[in-house]
């Protein structure tokens, strides 16, 4: 898993993301540009860019479209279990951990038969209708989980509305975000993208 990261300062204070502890920092600029505090943060491997750059250009679906379709969306009961143990777990686990684990365990459970993203939205659609839950930290790892079980390239983006404290996170495959409630994501400026890229040839197509 690869990862890229930046600081977005405000004043004399730079807010930034470590991902050791999956935790948020605000901090004066020049502790920010300490190469030791860094690595204690768990930056150490991340790759430092001035500006961070969506990776996700659009979204293939979103709630009000997919709402009005009059068929039940079909997803596993262990997809539905999975996103609630996330879901309850990410005050203990840190979310670079979690995304790490996660994603590794899927890569072995690969499907003959590939999803593309147009399918990865739906199903994580039905995953939040039928959980009855709806947050963009398990969305945005079950996305990435299955994007590694169907051997599609991968990049988790965390996000901060300056200059509150307020984070969303966000995985999209090949520049397209299968699924997004409510289009938010880009409100909020990238702090770090977690990425996987799988190498292969083929190209994923969501029409």
């Amino acid at each position: 898993m690869q990862g890229r990261w930046t600081r977005l300062c405000i004043y004399s204070n730079c807010f930034i993301y470590g991902p050791r502890l999956g935790a948020l920092y605000l901090l004066p600029q020049e502790t920010s540009n300490e190469k030791i505090f860094l690595r204690t943060l768990g930056l150490g491997k991340f790759v430092l860019q001035n500006e961070l750059q969506d990776p996700a250009r659009d979204i293939i679906h979103d709630l009000s479209v997919l709402k009005e379709n009059r068929e039940e969306p079909a997803c596993s009961v262990f997809h539905c279990w999975l996103y609630s143990f996330i879901h309850w777990s990410r005050h203990v686990l840190p979310f670079p951990l979690t995304l790490k684990v996660m994603t590794g365990i899927f890569r072995f459970i690969r499907r003959k038969h590939p999803f593309s993203s147009d399918k990865i939205g739906i199903i994580l659609y039905a995953i939040e209708k039928k959980t009855g839950l709806q947050n963009c930290y398990p969305r945005s790892v079950i996305t990435a989980c299955l994007c590694a079980q169907n051997s599609l390239p991968w990049d988790v983006v965390i996000g901060i509305l300056a200059p509150t404290r307020m984070m969303h996170a966000w995985c999209s495959t090949n520049g397209h975000l299968p699924y997004e409630p409510f289009p938010e994501h880009h409100m909020y400026q990238p702090l770090i993208i977690f990425s996987k890229n799988y190498y292969l040839s083929k190209t994923d197509s969501y029409k």
